[in-house]
This record gives structure tokens, C-alpha cells and sequence, in this order.
């Protein structure tokens, strides 16, 4: 017998802490809008975690930011496909947070760990993920080994 093959859909969602407080952006798509989340977003075709993670926080907060390492990676079965999600970590080398609505998302800006739970969140995974990060932001696989183990 034969196992069914399913579609594989990988997206990062990006951490970025800034001396304690967390990037968030507002989302504006339609079946989520309002609601604030970590930047985030599919991983494109040859696109590397670390360029995905990159572009997302441009287009969704407006910052650049230097990709550092891999949080976690969460499976989530959801027929007739599999969500991956990678968590990378990240740190702000420039650009300016976006306050003005594009499609993207509503606005982006920065908030401390207790904040975090007064905000109306996409969904319930946010508030415990960095919950586990900011009480041990060093548990993370080095961004560069991935980049090593895949060229």
C-alpha cells in the first residue's frame, strides 16, 4: 500500500528583539486583519531561510535585519498539506519601522514580553514561543551552519 503524498508548505516567521522589547506587525490580510504577529511568510522557491527571513521583515516592518540563527521548527498537519514553520532569529542593521498600511501588513512596532498578552494575537502560538525564547534567546542553531549544510 502506498502512503499518500502530501504538499509541503514551508514558511518563516522571524524573531527580532531588540533590547528586550519584540518586533510585532499588524496583519492586513482579510482573514486575519488587525490581529499582530511575528513577521512572517512563505519561503520562496531556492529562497534560503535566511533570505526569506529577510525579505519578510522588510516587506511586513520595514527593517533590515542580519538573519542569526534557527529557534525552532513546528510541524503542523493540516490535510490535504504540512505547514513548517521555520523560527529564525534576527538582529536590525537599518531601515525604518513601518507605520503606514500597505498589503502587508497595518504597521509594525516593538513591544516588551508582558505587553504581549493586551494584544489581540493571530493565534495562540505567539505569546508561549517568545515566552521560551526570552527566557533563553541562546538556544539556537546558528544560521550559518544551515547555510554550510546546504550549499
Amino acid at each position: 500500500m502506498r502512503e499518500e503524498i502530501i504538499q509541503i508548505l514551508p514558511v518563516v516567521n522571524v524573531i527580532v528583539c531588540d533590547q528586550d522589547r519584540f518586533l510585532m506587525i499588524q496583519e492586513a490580510k482579510e482573514s486575519c486583519q488587525g490581529l499582530w504577529h511575528l513577521p512572517a511568510g512563505g519561503i520562496h522557491k531556492a529562497e534560503t531561510l535566511g533570505d526569506a527571513a529577510v525579505r519578510e521583515v522588510k516587506e511586513e516592518a520595514g527593517l533590515e535585519i542580519k538573519p542569526q540563527g534557527i529557534f525552532e521548527i513546528h510541524r503542523d498537519i493540516q490535510v490535504p498539506h504540512e505547514l513548517w514553520r521555520y523560527v529564525v532569529t534576527g538582529t536590525v542593521i537599518g531601515g525604518t519601522i513601518k507605520k503606514d498600511s500597505d498589503e502587508e501588513s497595518l504597521q509594525a512596532d516593538w513591544f516588551f514580553i508582558d505587553e504581549l498578552q493586551e494584544l489581540a494575537l493571530r493565534n495562540n502560538l505567539v505569546l508561549p514561543l517568545l515566552e521560551r525564547f526570552h527566557k533563553n534567546p541562546t538556544l539556537t542553531i546558528p544560521i550559518e551552519s544551515y547555510f554550510q549544510y546546504n550549499q
